[in-house]
């Protein structure tokens, strides 16, 4: 009798051995596929945020594009004209969506793609206090503009209000300044590139002396 119970007690232990050890090995498998879940959460935040950081620099990289270049264009009654394809191979292939203003500085129209004006009137927002009276005039013209399309065959139609400027004109000059695109009437742009004397001196006035400036710094 008592080595039964003896005996029944040693296989009792031995079966509760069992059991603990397949419990631990239980919670052994469910910590690891805890541990992987985790593991795999962290990473995937990461490659998230190495995503965000390209898409911010090519967004950084589209606003900073460069439109160069000179070009002779038609334009119809209407106001439409084509946009050269010089121009248009330097513009990112969304840049389909432009907004057209008066320049401030000379008789012509400013060009610009919506993603580039976006950065303009960033610049506008932190340089000028819009609780200020002359400040709000000041952005007030400068974003005095009208909202263009490129259409299926890469026209522009410049409005009405803005047309004023080219007058009846059969055609215009597109002037790539880095920024932006001027849009001139041909004779007014001739005029304006005629006195190449005074450009020269206005060059060496503006350019001259900063170089002068520059190499005298670098010199000391």
């Amino acid at each position: 009798m008592g080595g039964e119970l003896k005996m029944g007690l040693l296989t009792s232990g031995c079966g509760n051995d069992k059991k603990n050890e397949t419990f631990f090995l239980v919670f052994r498998i469910l910590d690891y596929q805890k541990l992987a879940v985790e593991n795999f959460f962290w990473n995937f935040l990461a490659i998230i945020g190495k995503l965000l950081v390209l898409l911010h620099s090519e967004t950084i990289l589209v606003k900073m594009a460069l439109i160069l270049g000179t070009e002779y264009c038609k334009i119809d009654s209407n106001g439409r004209f084509k946009l050269p394809i010089a121009l248009k191979r330097q513009l990112q292939t969304e840049d389909c969506h432009f907004v057209i203003r008066r320049g401030f500085t000379s008789e012509c129209l400013e060009l610009w793609t919506f993603a580039s004006f976006q950065e303009e009137m960033e610049v506008l927002q932190k340089e000028l206090n819009l609780y200020n009276i002359e400040d709000a005039q000041i952005y007030r013209r400068l974003t005095r503009l009208n909202n263009v399309d490129l259409d299926s065959n890469d026209r522009l139609l410049i409005p009405p209000e803005q047309k004023s400027l080219i007058g009846d004109s059969k055609e215009i000059v597109l002037q790539g300044t880095g920024k932006y695109i001027e849009i001139w009437e041909r004779s007014a742009y001739d005029k304006m590139n005629d006195d190449d004397a005074g450009f020269a001196l206005k060059v060496n006035e503006r350019l001259g002396k900063l170089h002068e400036l520059s190499s005298a710094g670098d010199a000391e």
